[in-house]
């Protein structure tokens, strides 16, 4: 059994209407990147010199990037699942976003989300079909901590593993067919995507719930 994309993304685009801008600054919030780090330098006899500091400072701006992932984003995201995954079922309110953060499911919310973009990622560096394959395979991972607080990694990864066999092309497809929009919102010098964010989230969050129910069946 498969899902009827535009059945999903008319769904995702009824909920957002009911609480717009609530949607907007999650996105919003979701949309953060790590920092990073770009250099440019000549072959001169500080060379050498500048090759080692341009190491030292990408390995230090790597490292913070990993923190703030890991620490921050990754919670963050879970409190942004959580939101969604409520304003399927009514209202939501943007104080989930800080479910993610609670003290008594932390450790496990850190590790759970952090861990399966670690696999994506050394998958990636075998070949990149696999890593993409990985990508898609625990790509819901995040409404599943958001739904299950203190959820193992190993627990999170299977249940996503399962509800993604045989609709990963199916997803990757659902993804790119947002392509235009974003398009448009690049165009717009990047605001506009802020506004067609919502919409994609609504729309994989509408995903999940019921890929989740083709599951159980």
């Amino acid at each position: 059994m498969s899902f009827i994309r535009a059945e999903i993304k008319q769904r995702g685009n009824e909920q957002i209407k009911k609480q717009y801008w609530t949607y907007v600054l999650a996105s919003l919030l979701l949309s953060v990147k790590g920092f990073g780090w770009s250099y440019s330098f000549d072959f001169s006899h500080r060379t050498v010199l500048l090759t080692v500091l341009t190491v030292i400072l990408l390995i230090i701006s790597t490292a913070i990037s990993v923190t703030i992932s890991a620490f921050i984003l990754g919670p963050l995201e879970v409190g942004i699942r959580k939101l969604y995954i409520t304003g399927t079922y009514g209202k939501t309110s943007l104080s989930l976003l800080e479910s993610g953060f609670r003290k008594a499911t932390y450790k496990e919310t850190v590790l759970s989300v952090f861990l399966p973009k670690v696999f994506v990622f050394l998958w990636s560096l075998l070949f990149l079909i696999p890593g993409i394959v990985k990508n898609y395979e625990y790509y819901f991972v995040p409404w599943i901590v958001a739904e299950r607080p203190g959820i193992s990694p190993k627990e999170a990864m299977a249940i996503s593993r399962r509800m993604t066999k045989g609709h990963k092309w199916n997803i990757f497809v659902l993804e790119l067919s947002f392509f235009g929009w974003l398009f448009v919102g690049v165009l717009c010098c990047g605001f506009g995507i802020i506004f067609v964010r919502p919409y994609v989230d609504a729309t994989m969050t509408q995903l999940y719930e019921t890929l989740k129910i083709m599951e159980v069946e």
